[in-house]
């Protein structure tokens, strides 16, 4: 299926691009400091966080119809086989010390390899707290969209993941399995949104939910499992010294001393322009 062909062709970043990188040399060092969380575990507010401390930073989501997500997008889908590819998705941080939201928290590796001095921060989210969160995040107008088409399609969504056939689905059927896309993203773009390259799916289970149905547990088991492994491959790869696991319950203290910043006089943050609904 399309579903699962994604999946595996976006991994939870167990492949290692090495003959690309070592083949980088850039002129000056690269990104500084990259959030290796996925979304849904508070971009939003080491965004704010890093603009009081003074670091100027990306934040995909804010920026996904400027064409932001592209180059990175093309990198991932052609990992192993691009240089320029690399080199252009690298670029994308051109001016800026830190970045975060997908599909930058997959670049660990990358931009370690370009700027060995670069640091890392990993908030600290459960597993399932982080489903949750991300099931929240889908607006309500979202929540009860093509309701016929998801009713005729249950014995579909009940089966194993690997039987759909969604690449020949329509439009509506598409937009039934899976979470909605923004509109002009590009097709490689769309692979590294919503964590589908984990084989997340959270559009059918919300939509599900709001008719009392319940999707496929396993779908949520392998998003889970791959949120998991990533977690457990960026602690594996990235040096002790340069990564923050942090809690944004410790407030200013760890995140200012680890990047080197004086602590801020005025309150940690906590912003999600996002969420819609409790």
């Amino acid at each position: 299926s399309r579903t699962q062909t994604m999946a595996s062709a976006f991994p939870q970043r167990l492949f290692l691009c090495v003959g690309i990188l070592a083949s980088l040399s850039p002129d000056a060092l690269g990104l500084e400091i990259l959030d290796v969380g996925p979304p849904r575990t508070g971009s939003q507010t080491l965004h704010l966080a890093f603009d009081i401390l003074g670091i100027t930073s990306l934040h995909s989501g804010y920026s996904i119809h400027e064409g932001v997500r592209k180059s990175c997008s093309e990198y991932l889908a052609a990992c192993g086989n691009n240089a320029s590819a690399l080199r252009d998705c690298l670029d994308t941080f051109n001016g800026y010390q830190a970045a975060m939201d997908e599909p930058f928290h997959l670049l660990y590796e990358e931009v370690l390899r370009d700027n060995p001095s670069a640091k890392f921060v990993l908030p600290s989210s459960a597993p399932e707290h982080w489903y949750e969160s991300y099931m929240n995040y889908l607006s309500t107008e979202e929540d009860h969209e093509h309701l016929d088409e998801i009713q005729q399609g249950l014995g579909l969504l009940q089966v194993k993941s690997g039987a759909r056939r969604k690449s020949n689905a329509s439009s509506h059927e598409q937009e039934a399995l899976g979470v909605a896309l923004p509109a002009k993203l590009s097709e490689v773009e769309q692979k590294c949104y919503a964590c589908r390259n984990w084989g997340c799916q959270f559009g059918v289970e919300k939509r599900l939910r709001a008719i009392g149905a319940v999707a496929d547990p396993a779908i949520k088991r392998q998003c889970l499992d791959n949120y998991q492994r990533h977690i457990d491959r960026v602690q594996e790869v990235i040096p002790k010294a340069q990564l923050l696991v942090f809690n944004f319950s410790d407030g200013w203290g760890p995140l200012a001393g680890f990047l080197g910043k004086p602590v801020p006089d005025v309150p940690f943050p906590y912003v999600d322009r996002f969420h819609v609904h409790d």
